[in-house]
């Protein structure tokens, strides 16, 4: 997200407080049996949330053609992306992390632009018995609009969880 967008997401310490999880599960082993294991614990550990999963391929090559993870997971409300690394460079700068990182940033931008709208709403109804705010400095919103779409449309608050040997 750029910086502007980086400012209306927080990242919380429970599952319980997050609209979104954003999951690291690097490949350790074997990919599916890797990705499997980490969807499982998703599935134990958060329900239906919304989920970023980023899968964490080591390779030597930034240029290495990886089979796309995505493809391996049919989990609702869940994103997949692969993001290649090595041990001493980081995450390479490629075009497959960056590939990533759009489509995350895609993922979440309607999640965080309802947000401006809510703000906006505000700002152009000044009947305040439509409204609701969802925390003491949050924006307000309208009383319907957690209802409208529990699962997706409001994500203001990610949390973080790392699966595999590594973590």
């Amino acid at each position: 997200l750029d910086r502007k967008d980086k400012g209306e997401m927080q990242k919380v310490s429970t599952v319980a407080e997050c609209d979104v999880i954003l999951c690291f599960c690097p490949v350790v082993s074997r990919a599916g049996t890797d990705i499997e294991a980490a969807l499982n614990k998703l599935d134990n550990e958060s329900g239906n949330k919304p989920v970023v999963l980023v899968v964490l391929i080591h390779t030597l090559n930034p240029e290495d053609i990886v089979p796309d993870s995505n493809k391996s997971v049919n989990r609702e409300n869940t994103l997949t992306v692969d993001c290649l690394f090595h041990e001493d460079q980081q995450l390479w700068k490629c075009n497959t992390n960056y590939d990533a990182i759009d489509k995350v940033t895609e993922y979440l931008k309607p999640k965080v632009f309802y947000s401006f709208l809510c703000q906006v709403y505000r700002h152009d109804n000044n009947d305040d018995d439509d409204l609701i705010s969802d925390s003491a400095e949050g924006p307000l919103l309208p009383k319907n609009a957690e209802e409208e779409d529990s699962n997706n449309s409001f994500c203001r608050k990610w949390f973080c969880c790392c699966f595999g040997a590594v973590c």
